[in-house]
C-alpha cells in the first residue's frame, strides 16, 4: 500500500539502501522493506510518488532526473499558456519581458530542479487561469466543458497538492465582478467541484480505508494550521517549522505529527491558541498577508 516510513526505522534505512541502487543505475524489480516502521500514510497525496513510479517503469533511470525533464516540459508548456494569457492584456513587448522575468525568476527556476511536488503547481495554476479566461467568450456549451476541464486540471493537481484546491474558486469571484450575475457564479463552481471530487474519490475511499474518515485532501492541516500561527515570535513560544511539530507530537505519545492522530491534535490545539489570545491570531493573518508580495523564501540557496 502507499506507506511512509519513521526516520531512523528499519523500513527507513531499506528504503535508503533502495533509493541508493536506483541512483548507482541499477534497475529494481522488486524491493523489500520492513514492516517496522512502515505505516499507511495520508500526509502526502500519492500525484508525486504515482509519477516518479510511472517514469521509473517506462525509461528506468534514476527517478529524481526524469522527474525534473517532465517538470521543465510541463513548465515550458505553461510559459507558452502564460504567454497567450497575457497577451489578451498587454502590449507584445510587456509580454515578453513577462515571460523572460517568469522564466528566470528564481523561485520558479528552483521548483523545476528540485524533485518536489510543487514543481507542477506554477504550470497548473496557470493552465487554469488561462482556461477560465478562455471560457468567459464561449457559447454556453463549450463554457461548459471548459470548466470540466478546469475541474479535472483542480482534481489533478490537488493529487500533488492538496492546498491549491480552492484556487480556481478564488477565480470565481471574477465572475461576480464582471456580471453581479451569481448563476453562472455557482454553476462554474458546481461544476468544478463535482469533476475535482470525483478526480479525489478514489484517494478519499483509500483514506477512509485506512484512517476512518473521507479525507480529500491530506492529515497535515492540523499542523499546517498550528505552524502558520508559530511563523512569528508568538505567546506561546511554538517553532516555525515541522520539526517543532514533530516534537511536540513526541511528547503526547505521537509519533507521526501529520497523520490522522497528529492532525486531529494539532487542530484541537490550534482551537486552544486561537481562544487563548485571538489578537494575537489577526495580527499574524495580516503579517501573513504581506507574504503575498515578498514570501521568505530561500529559493534553493543555502
Amino acid at each position: 500500500g502507499y506507506s511512509q516510513t519513521l526516520p531512523g526505522s528499519e523500513a527507513y534505512r531499506d528504503l535508503n539502501k533502495n533509493q541508493a541502487a536506483i541512483y548507482q543505475g541499477f534497475k529494481i524489480t522488486h524491493t523489500v522493506i520492513s514492516p517496522n516502521g512502515l505505516y499507511p500514510t495520508s500526509h502526502y497525496p500519492p500525484g508525486w510518488p504515482l509519477t516518479g513510479a510511472f517514469l521509473y517503469k517506462i525509461f528506468g533511470f534514476p527517478v529524481l532526473e526524469s522527474m525534473i525533464v517532465l517538470s521543465i516540459f510541463f513548465d515550458l508548456i505553461a510559459l507558452y499558456f502564460l504567454i497567450r494569457l497575457l497577451a489578451n492584456f498587454f502590449s507584445s513587448k510587456l509580454v515578453l519581458w513577462s515571460a523572460i522575468l517568469y522564466s528566470i525568476f528564481p523561485p520558479i527556476l528552483y521548483l523545476q530542479v528540485n524533485g518536489s511536488a510543487d514543481s507542477f503547481m506554477p504550470g497548473f495554476i496557470i493552465l487554469m487561469a488561462y482556461l477560465f479566461y478562455y471560457s468567459e467568450n464561449l457559447k454556453p456549451r463549450k463554457k461548459f466543458v471548459v470548466w470540466i476541464l478546469i475541474g479535472l486540471l483542480t482534481g489533478i493537481s490537488a493529487l500533488y497538492r492538496s492546498d491549491y484546491f480552492l484556487f480556481p474558486f478564488f477565480l470565481s469571484f471574477l465572475l461576480l465582478t464582471r456580471s453581479f450575475k451569481f448563476i453562472p457564479f455557482l454553476k462554474y463552481n458546481f461544476t468544478i467541484g463535482i469533476v475535482a471530487v470525483l478526480v479525489l474519490l478514489p484517494w478519499a475511499i483509500r483514506n477512509k480505508e485506512v484512517t476512518g474518515k473521507m479525507n480529500f485532501t491530506s492529515t497535515s492541516l492540523g499542523g499546517t494550521l498550528v505552524t502558520g500561527l508559530a511563523t512569528f515570535p508568538n505567546p506561546w513560544k511554538l517553532g516555525p517549522s515541522d520539526y517543532d511539530r514533530e516534537a511536540e507530537a513526541l511528547k503526547v505519545g505521537i509519533t507521526t505529527p501529520f497523520e490522522a492522530n497528529g492532525d486531529q491534535f494539532f487542530r484541537k490545539q490550534y482551537n486552544v491558541y486561537v481562544s487563548q489570545n485571538p489578537g494575537y491570531f489577526f495580527k499574524a493573518i495580516i503579517y501573513r498577508t504581506f507574504y503575498f508580495f515578498l514570501a521568505p523564501y530561500d529559493w534553493g540557496f543555502k
